[in-house]
């Protein structure tokens, strides 16, 4: 196996397990590799166990949320809650979302063991974003209409923040100035002077 970088290392991962899965018997952690990530730390591999009828192996996926960086608010500390609880819903009404197997917080972080969603690596395949993302343009806009439709539920609206176009855009103000992006505080206020005129409806999951 390769050497990782210091961090969740396979003694964590094979933990998470034994507690996600305690029936899954002679565990093993195999493939286990990094995944880029701008903000958390993600880790790939295998799980294999053995039962009576035969040998089974899954993908599964952790990832430990290090940065409270976020779109809405520069100091979210409820990520990992928040991503456990959606996903899990999202997982149940049939959208492409991964199984959530576990979430603990503990001394090395907020740490949620998903599902792998099964996929081909676009950056393995020459091509440009744009020639990757173009056949699947209308496929995923009708995928986000669907996600706006559906009405939250209660345990869902408790997790997730409820912002307006204007609070939306007062953030992302105050995000700009904190990284020092003046081009991006120059389109927000763009957008400002347009924002008093759009009605407010009910509140919709978004995808940030």
């Amino acid at each position: 196996m390769t050497n990782l970088p210091e961090g969740l290392t396979e003694q964590d991962v094979a933990g998470f397990c034994a507690r996600a899965f305690p029936d899954r018997h002679n565990r093993r952690i195999g493939a286990m590799k990094r995944l880029s990530s701008r903000q958390h730390e993600v880790v790939a591999f295998r799980l294999r166990w053995n039962t009576t009828s035969g040998d089974y192996d899954e993908s599964l996926v952790a990832r430990r949320y290090v940065s409270t960086l976020s779109w809405w608010r520069p100091d979210d500390m409820g990520k990992a809650q928040r991503e456990a609880t959606v996903s899990s819903w999202l997982y149940e009404q049939g959208f492409p979302a991964p199984e959530v197997y576990l979430r603990e917080f503990s001394p090395i972080g907020d740490v949620v063991l998903f599902s792998r969603i099964p996929g081909e690596d676009w950056a393995a395949s020459g091509r440009s974003f744009r020639d990757v993302v173009r056949p699947h343009v209308d496929q995923f806009a009708k995928l986000l209409a669907s996600l706006h439709s559906v009405q939250p539920t209660e345990n869902i609206l408790s997790v997730i923040p409820r912002v307006t176009l204007i609070s939306a855009l007062a953030n992302l103000t105050a995000l700009a100035i904190q990284i020092g992006e003046p081009s991006l505080r120059q389109a927000v206020d763009r957008a400002m002077t347009h924002a008093y005129m759009v009605d407010e409806a009910d509140p919709v999951l978004l995808h940030g």
